[in-house]
């Protein structure tokens, strides 16, 4: 029974009765009942019904208390006697079984009352806990194998694992094992309870498998673990190899790692004078003059697995943990030369001082931590040790920018030249908002460890990011450079040339040769010159831990990835199309257009029916207008490359909507061979052909000058591996295009192929579109990549579907005409002999449930 007391404000619960536990090596667990008033020892029955939760109760009514235990107890005085006390004892095996129906006790229940569980006595409830701590452990796996030489007999069993988290634990339960538990079953208690309760609760747990059927016996080591039997063969033989095995087993996954802390901000030697510093036993660490100056604590933390990082104490690991310890710790102190030179006892104001130190614990010097971070940490993470550096110093994400501007050359060719066009670029290198200087920017990408001290403060920055930035800048650095050294090169040779002849205005040349040198002479990583491919392929690099912006006109920074596309200019379809287009194939004339005239290959990918032959042909249409409007030489051909199918039909199509189109079918046994076929190719506006006769005479076509080379239904070359999708690359123009209701069918890998016979290299080779792209969308459904290879590829790929706000209502309306057919005799008996059939199935059937 319990009572209730009020004092000072809160309600204290008194009992009547208290149960006690105690742990002993010779009798296991042993239960005895205490009766607070007069601190008695009574038996069970002389306890008032209620005063124990009812599990308890029932386990005591079924439990006998004849037997007698010596035990040492204290009294209310605080005498320690030796007294005889009756007892109700259980077995290791017998205690799991009772701790699992009570385990529940540990915490609220609506199965017990809060007076019930006042009446469990803290040694009890300790009791409780280490079941439950190593009933956890076990659950969790973290349990390994011995054999136990017990009456002359070898026993195999569990053992709990020797891990840094399991020592922790029993070491932190040894530090609360409550005064009359020691007292009776040793200091030891602790460490003995997790020597045999595992066994006996992996059996428990392991009950249902023990006695499960099974098609083959048990090999005998594992019956007689399972069934807590001893083994009729063993010996010194397979005890050894079980050591070497959980030896093996307790060394797996232990890494050390590097903490550098901030420093102590209130240590009491800041205050404290030389004299007793000295006395306390000293305080010096290399590099502090003063006792002002800040100390900075470098831990050396153990863990294993996912584990948080422990203090190193060596002796609370086995041997062969201790061996593999001192293993990695000299490893890592061979790639540090700070921690090298800082080797030596902790000053004894710091081991008073600090609670968490470590064996291996080193203190810094600011000059030696800026050291440490800025060399060793390199190194050590190279060789694979996690070194952790102080929150405070923040965690600045770089940013790159790159602004790019058209460059003034222009070629022979003109300025437009798509993704070969030179471009100038000007980069700025951020830290979170921080826009860093040259001499900053300069600075931070020469930080391999990422952290620098600017403007007064030090910044950390992602090294990886950093590092991937730093290599992004330099393959830019380097194609820049390349293209200037060429360019001097060449000017450098004509300007000796002239020079040696004496041609006229040889002083000229040799002025720009001197000007391009000291150009040279004078770059700057961060401007230069490079192609817009070049800085495609950094955008294509590019992860969302490395981002990278591009800036400047609209045209630049969509084909390297940005949101906002240029809008094409209107153009004039000439008379010679016989056809009134639909203000949504306008605009896609007008796009493909703006492709061809910025050398951009493109792919067309309205849905079927939308009119994507007639978009085409108003396309060699408008620039055949232009080219006479310019008085020009006649445009090269235009190569179709379509199915079988549809050979007939677009040159209908082409008759039908330009029909001033000189228009040759290169197709069947009449087709023309060698020179005769060069010939009208070079006479014709639109040649029409099909995948199968370019994958056998792909040498004939490649022998002609085409303007563009168009695939219809251009998912044939879904494999870029092909005959048919190799042939119809190897066929030189100076543009392409390609046209597809459906781009995707099954895999990203068939976007590529398409893409990339539009736009040889645009997103990388297949196996880095494959490694960086397609593996990400499609096995992890990456949105993040997913949106990047949309961004990347927009510029490129104009798709419309009937469904469109913009394309629904443009579209002419549907006309349905109804056309009711009449069966014949014959056809009406054969329905209705299999209707009635079916009407007989659907009465035979089962009804559903």
């Amino acid at each position: 029974m319990t009572r209730m007391l009020q004092a000072t404000g809160r309600t204290v619960i008194m009992t009547t009765h208290l149960l006690h536990g105690l742990w002993t090596p010779d009798h296991g667990l042993a239960l005895w009942v205490e009766q607070v008033e007069g601190h008695k020892i009574v038996l069970p029955e002389q306890v008032p019904a209620g005063t124990f939760p009812p599990i308890v109760e029932a386990e005591l009514t079924a439990k006998s208390f004849r037997h007698r235990l010596h035990a040492t107890l204290q009294t209310p005085r605080g005498r320690m006697v030796e007294l005889p006390i009756p007892v109700g004892v259980f077995t290791p095996e017998q205690a799991v079984s009772f701790f699992a129906r009570v385990a529940f006790l540990d915490g609220a229940s609506p199965a017990a009352t809060e007076q019930q569980r006042a009446a469990l006595a803290p040694d009890f409830m300790w009791l409780l806990r280490m079941y439950r701590g190593l009933e956890q452990f076990v659950r969790a796996g973290r349990v390994l194998l011995r054999c136990a030489w017990r009456d002359n007999e070898w026993w195999p069993q569990w053992q709990l694992a020797t891990g840094m988290g399991e020592n922790a634990w029993v070491a932190e339960m040894v530090a609360a094992t409550p005064g009359v538990v020691s007292a009776n079953g040793g200091s030891r208690t602790a460490e003995l309870m997790a020597e045999e309760l595992p066994h006996w609760i992996a059996s428990s747990l392991l009950e249902g498998l023990r006695d499960a059927p099974r098609p083959s016996p048990w090999h005998e080591f594992s019956s007689s673990l399972l069934h807590s039997r001893p083994l009729r063969r063993g010996g010194p033989g397979l005890v050894s190899k079980l050591n070497d095995w959980k030896n093996s087993a307790s060394t797996v996954g232990l890494e050390l790692v590097v903490i550098v802390e901030e420093p102590f901000e209130h240590l009491p030697l800041h205050n404290v004078s030389p004299d007793v510093i000295e006395a306390s036993g000293g305080f010096e660490v290399p590099g502090v003059t003063t006792w002002d100056e800040p100390v900075w604590p470098v831990r050396i933390r153990v863990r294993r697995g996912v584990d948080a990082p422990y203090p190193v104490r060596l002796a609370q690991w086995d041997e062969a943990a201790q061996e593999q310890l001192r293993k990695i710790h000299a490893a890592l102190f061979k790639r540090s030369p700070v921690m090298q030179s800082n080797v030596g006892a902790v000053p004894i104001v710091i081991a008073n001082y600090d609670d968490n130190l470590g064996d291996w614990d080193l203190f810094f010097s600011t000059e030696e931590i800026v050291q440490f971070v800025s060399k060793d940490v390199t190194t050590l993470k190279t060789a694979g040790f996690q070194v952790m550096l102080p929150k405070s110093w923040g965690s600045y994400e770089p940013h790159l920018t790159v602004n790019t501007t058209e460059s003034g050359e222009v070629s022979a060719a003109g300025s437009k030249l798509g993704l070969e066009q030179l471009v100038e670029y000007n980069w700025q290198l951020s830290l979170g908002d921080i826009e860093l200087s040259a001499s900053e920017m300069q600075e931070l990408v020469n930080s391999k460890a990422g952290l620098v001290k600017l403007r007064g403060e030090w910044m950390m920055a992602d090294a990886a990011a950093l590092r991937h930035i730093s290599d992004y800048m330099a393959e830019i650095a380097k194609a820049s450079e390349s293209r200037l050294r060429a360019e001097l090169d060449s000017a450098k040779q004509r300007a000796d040339h002239a020079k040696a002849q004496q041609e006229p205005g040889w002083e000229e040349l040799v002025q720009q040769a001197q000007k391009l040198q000291e150009e040279f002479d004078n770059r700057h990583v961060g401007v230069g010159q490079v192609t817009l491919a070049e800085l495609r392929q950094i955008a294509l690099e590019a992860t969302a831990k490395t981002p990278v912006e591009f800036t400047g006109s609209q045209w630049h920074t969509s084909l390297l990835g940005g949101d906002i596309a240029p809008a094409p200019e209107r153009i004039d379809i000439p008379e010679t199309v016989h056809a009134q287009l639909r203000e949504y194939q306008r605009r896609g004339v007008d796009w493909l257009y703006w492709m061809s005239r910025n050398n951009l290959g493109a792919v067309l990918a309205d849905d079927m029916g939308l009119g994507k032959t007639l978009q085409l042909l108003a396309l060699v249409a408008v620039e055949r207008a232009a080219r006479e409007d310019a008085a020009e030489e006649s445009a090269k051909p235009t190569l179709v490359v379509c199915p079988t199918s549809v050979v007939g039909n677009w040159a209908a199509e082409a008759k039908k909507f330009v029909p001033s189109f000189n228009v040759l079918v290169q197709y069947g046994s009449q087709r023309k061979h060698d020179e005769e076929f060069a010939a009208a190719a070079k006479e014709a506006d639109l040649v029409i052909t099909s995948y199968g006769v370019v994958t056998r005479d792909y040498e004939a076509f490649g022998s002609v000058d085409w303007e563009r080379v168009v695939l219809d239904e251009a998912q044939q070359i879904k494999n870029s591996t092909t005959r048919a999708s190799k042939a119809v690359r190897s066929i030189p123009s100076r543009h392409r295009l390609a046209l597809t209701g459906t781009p995707v069918e099954n895999r990203l890998a068939e976007l590529w192929s398409i893409v990339d016979f539009c736009n040889p290299g645009m997103l990388g080779s297949a196996s880095f579109f494959r490694n960086h792209f397609a593996t990400a969308i499609e096995r992890h459904q990456d949105e993040e990549v997913a949106e990047k290879l949309r961004s990347l590829t927009a510029p490129f790929i104009l798709r419309r579907v009937k469904t469109d706000p913009d394309i629904i209502d443009d579209l002419p309306d549907k006309n349905e005409d109804i056309v009711t057919v009449h069966m014949t005799t014959e056809q009406a008996a054969l329905y209705k002999a299999l209707v009635d059939d079916i009407q007989q199935q659907l009465e035979n059937a089962e009804g559903m449930a």
